[in-house]
């Protein structure tokens, strides 16, 4: 999905278009190079190459992804002003007030905190003045104070670690004097550092006890006290506050349980019911679709980034590659449905398929390219989509229930309540029920 070079893809519920000014409302997308934009709310002058975002602010630099609740943003330069957010360079979460991106993987983050527990409240952070981040390179903190469980701990006036993945310091050197060495050097060499084991070869000269060297491993047990957490129930609690209560009580369980990094979550989800009026009106524009590639010098790539809905190979222009028969991606499901595998492989090259039904969409096949290696053929595919939606009546009813849902939910009502209620609403646990991990989740549930 990565647009031609100068190219920006923009989509949303809603785009206003304006010479080259567009705004884009709900669920927004901006694409451009290797920027990925999305909110809920932006605002693009193409004329300045500057870009304005407001509410769930994702942006993802090349690597580098940040999140925060508003964002200025230059495309020509990829320099940019982020409020209220926070960036991440493994194993370091960066949040602040603001975070400049004054140059290319070079971000600076004022009034902020820094840490590497991803908990919403995390066991302990960093609180500091400024920090300059180097992605995957170096972070430089100033006026830094160590709290654990929110309580200041330890001040340390600067800070510089390096972030490059899987190094460790070269030479550690240690130079002092005291009554029992006199004067005396330590030269560490860490060989491996582990989540719970270190090892390094030491060496050591001092003036009264000589020299010596030797190789130190320290392996971390986990320690164990046993607290009691208390939490009053209030005499007259409302179910919504007996139901807070609860939700409190079990986050602080998951959390001195020591599951960290895993969350477990569970969802409403609303379907959009398809009728025979929805089938019929998107076979229609398939055949609409259809007509026009026929024409003379139809362009099939051209009509793919315009009309079709499949979002892997739109913007490549319905390219999917080369396909052999049968042919399974690497969780070994098929990479074309069988439907439209049986007619793909019929087609010659340069031939384009009649409009074909799967159970949500409407399909259009051409083989672009018709080849055999070694004896087993292959085919350039390429595909036009039209998706079988509901109509604009249907989606809004479906928005409202689900608006409300959100509102009952938030006052405190439990998902099971929610659901006998609304007999439309099914509840599952996403992910099987199965705690996730925060860097296997899609960015949206990350935020």
């Amino acid at each position: 999905m990565s647009p031609e070079p100068e190219t920006v893809i923009g989509d949303g519920d809603e785009v206003i278009l304006q010479d080259n000014f567009v705004q884009i409302h709900g669920d927004a997308l901006i694409k451009y190079e290797d920027v990925v934009l999305r909110a809920d709310h932006v605002w693009a002058d193409f004329n300045e190459n500057l870009m304005r975002a407001a509410g769930n602010v994702y942006l993802k630099v090349g690597d580098e992804e940040t999140y925060s609740d508003e964002l200025v943003f230059n495309l020509e330069t990829k320099k940019g002003i982020a409020r209220n957010g926070y960036t991440f360079s493994d194993p370091w979460y960066f949040g602040g007030s603001e975070i400049f991106k004054i140059e290319d993987k070079k971000s600076y983050i004022r009034g902020g905190s820094l840490t590497t527990c991803s908990l919403k409240y995390p066991h302990y952070h960093f609180s500091v003045s400024e920090v300059i981040v180097k992605m995957n390179q170096e972070m430089i903190a100033k006026n830094i104070v160590l709290r654990i469980g929110g309580v200041p701990l330890f001040y340390f006036p600067a800070i510089r670690r390096d972030l490059r993945k899987g190094k460790i310091a070269k030479i550690i050197v240690r130079v002092g004097t005291d009554s029992y060495q006199g004067p005396n050097i330590s030269m560490i060499l860490p060989i491996a550092r582990k989540r719970r084991y270190d090892g390094a070869l030491l060496y050591d000269r001092s003036a009264r006890r000589g020299q010596g060297y030797g190789l130190e491993g320290k392996y971390r047990f986990r320690d164990t006290q046993f607290q009691e957490i208390h939490i009053p129930i209030p005499e007259r609690a409302t179910p919504a506050q007996r139901t807070k209560l609860e939700e409190k009580a079990k986050e602080i369980y998951d959390r001195l349980e020591g599951d960290y990094d895993r969350y477990w979550m569970k969802q409403l989800f609303l379907e959009y019911k398809i009728t025979e009026e929805d089938a019929e009106r998107a076979k229609e524009n398939a055949d609409n679709i259809l007509k026009k590639l026929t024409e003379e010098n139809a362009d099939f790539t051209q009509t793919a980034q315009t009309d079709s809905d499949h979002s892997d190979t739109r913007y490549d222009g319905g390219d999917m590659g080369f396909l052999a028969q049968g042919e399974k991606d690497d969780d070994g499901n098929l990479k074309l449905d069988p439907t439209l595998e049986k007619a793909a492989f019929v087609l010659k090259e340069g031939e384009i398929s009649s409009v074909l039904k799967t159970e949500n969409a409407y399909h259009i096949l051409k083989v672009d390219r018709d080849i055999a290696i070694y004896g087993e053929r292959e085919i350039k595919l390429l595909r036009i989509d039209i998706a079988i939606t509901a109509s604009n009546e249907t989606q809004q009813t479906i928005r409202e229930t689900a608006d409300n849902i959100h509102e009952r939910a938030i006052a405190g009502e439990t998902f099971e309540q929610l659901e006998t209620e609304y007999p439309e609403a099914i509840l599952s646990e996403i992910n099987d029920g199965e705690g996730m991990l925060l860097n296997e989740m899609e960015a949206g549930w990350q935020y």
